[in-house]
């Protein structure tokens, strides 16, 4: 007899796994089209950011720190210009990557050429984090492969991602850090920290502070939850307990010290500050205004702008309805599903761990916002994306934590997405502020892919949803953690 297609049987155990393998590959191409489609579209340099950033790797490639007020020593004579180089505040690990492809191009007279290989470089970086958010899903919710797929294929979808990948900004590399810091913790929350979870912690650690200060303080407290839950369990799996997990932190803090620590006493140096920003200089230059925490917290535009994931731009005449859409109402049914959950049967400590892990994450990256935003700087979407992986794991459980409702939602949200990408690629006229060329019949190619992509993406999902055996009911209901049993034996 043939073997019937069940999750049961070895045929339905590897058409599952097939369809996972399909999913993460169209995680990763919906996020590189998608930043690709905006390389091609928005013309080198048409943000003086991204000149700063590509300035940076230019100068790293001739041995030298740029300094903020000696400006950019690049050509600015074709794109968006600085009058200082404001981006010096940050760390040199990205611009050291780039620094081999930016140095001998420009140096030889091709900026363009050197600035779009750069994208590239960023584009793929883009398509990791997608792929980050997909495998940290997995170990917060390993018998939950559907919730895994959609969070992927949601953060994959975010234009704000698409945006910074398909530009040159060093925010996809810190994104990529903080996703697998996330990812690392949550893991070991659910199931306890090894020492190559704490050795793959301290890489991170290391390469967040080289890359930008606000990754490096997300990570810190992804840290700080191992070491809580090292107080609460180590003491079941080794002689020393609890101080194991201190230890390991210790290490940490000594190698982000051996590996930044120079970069930011720099910063001190210079600035006075760790941060190395130059507030004064951008209020009376850029005219941006202080303001008190507690009046943009009531403010309903703050919320908007600050977290609209999903919207191609907080200018958009779809931000609003976007905003509600795709990011709100999604959260507020997870909310209601998990009330019900709870309701039903309880959940299982471990489970509420993860989800308390992710919101505090999400919490703190809010607040360091916030802070920032009361202290002159600006509301923009894409230092939310430091936290992508639980927005999206909000998101997809509201989308998939019913089978049923889900196999109308999840199409649902793709379908509006696509709609609001489609009008803002048709009918966006981005200010130019560069004279060089862009690739629009190219864009509009591989925009079309990006698409067809998250279509199969979603088949894949909705699948995935209806060949899990395990609900989350049931996995927050399920047995004792396994180094709890590993403990017990």
């Amino acid at each position: 007899m043939t073997p019937t297609a069940t999750n049961g049987s070895p045929r339905g155990w590897r058409n599952e796994q097939s369809v996972r393998r399909a999913s993460v590959a169209l995680i990763g191409l919906v996020a590189l089209l998608g930043s690709l489609a905006n390389a091609a579209k928005v013309p080198l340099f048409n943000s003086a950011d991204e000149t700063g950033h590509f300035d940076y790797a230019y100068q790293i490639w001739h041995h030298q720190l740029p300094d903020f007020w000696a400006g950019p020593v690049v050509s600015q004579a074709h794109g968006a210009a600085m009058p200082v180089q404001w981006v010096s505040q940050h760390p040199p690990l990205f611009y050291a990557v780039l620094s081999p492809i930016i140095g001998p191009l420009t140096d030889a007279n091709h900026m363009l050429i050197a600035g779009m290989l750069a994208r590239g470089v960023n584009c793929v970086i883009g398509a990791l984090v997608a792929l980050a958010v997909y495998w940290g899903l997995t170990k917060a919710f390993p018998n939950n492969p559907a919730l895994a797929a959609t969070g992927g294929l949601i953060a994959a979808a975010s234009p704000w991602l698409h945006n910074v990948s398909g530009a040159i900004y060093n925010d996809p590399l810190a994104i990529l850090f903080t996703t697998i810091a996330i990812g690392i913790a949550v893991g070991a929350v659910r199931s306890g920290p090894g020492r190559w979870t704490w050795l793959a912690m301290a890489a991170v650690a290391c390469g967040a502070f080289l890359t930008r200060l606000t990754a490096g303080i997300v990570v810190v407290v992804a840290v700080g939850l191992l070491v809580l839950e090292g107080m609460v369990h180590g003491k079941e799996r080794d002689r020393l307990g609890r101080w194991t997990s201190l230890a390991y932190a210790g290490a940490c803090g000594v190698g982000v010290l051996a590996t930044s620590g120079w970069f930011y006493l720099r910063n001190i140096r210079l600035t006075g500050t760790v941060t190395g920003g130059h507030p004064e200089w951008s209020q009376t230059h850029l005219g941006r205004e202080t303001r008190p925490v507690s009046e943009l917290v009531t403010e309903s535009s703050t919320w908007k702008s600050m977290l609209n994931l999903f919207s191609p731009s907080i200018a958009s005449g779809w931000s609003a309805i976007s905003f509600i859409l795709l990011m709100l109402l999604p959260l507020i049914l997870a909310v209601l599903l998990l009330a019900i959950t709870t309701l039903r049967g309880g959940v299982r400590w471990d489970s509420a761990a993860v989800g308390s892990s992710m919101f505090l994450l999400a919490a703190v990256v809010l607040v360091m916002q916030l802070q920032y935003t009361a202290g002159g700087g600006g509301v923009n979407p894409r230092y939310f994306l430091p936290v992508v992986l639980p927005v999206a794991a909000g998101i997809g459980y509201g989308l998939t934590g019913n089978k049923y409702l889900g196999s109308v939602l999840l199409p649902g949200w793709v379908a509006f997405w696509a709609w609001v990408g489609v009008d803002w690629f048709r009918s966006s006229n981005t200010a130019l502020r560069s004279d060089y060329p862009t690739l629009p019949n190219v864009a509009t190619v591989l925009f079309v892919a990006m698409l067809v992509c998250a279509v199969l993406a979603t088949v894949c999902c909705v699948r995935l949803m209806w060949r899990n055996t395990t609900t989350f009911a049931e996995e927050t209901q399920s047995r004792a953690p396994q180094h709890l049993k590993a403990a017990v034996r």
